[in-house]
């Protein structure tokens, strides 16, 4: 599905996140080539790029340009 969408799209995958709070989304979005964003949950098969408690936290890591990050961005 994620592939069909980025052709639909035009997207490039390496450049895109796949933000989600379940493991199966950052599973889906790192066989798509996406970068990987974990809100609030536990890793196990798969090591997302991103770690935070909450989406703002996510969203700031990522715009701030985190190529790893484990917990929230400093306010």
């Amino acid at each position: 599905m994620l592939l069909e969408l980025a052709a639909a799209l035009d997207l490039d995958l390496p450049s895109c996140w796949m933000v989600g709070d379940a493991e199966t989304d950052i599973i889906a979005g790192a066989a798509a080539g996406c970068r990987t964003a974990l809100i609030g949950g536990a890793f196990k098969a798969v090591r997302p790029d991103v770690v935070a408690a909450s989406l703002a936290g996510a969203s700031a890591l990522i715009t701030n340009g985190a190529e790893t990050a484990y917990g929230d961005a400093p306010a």
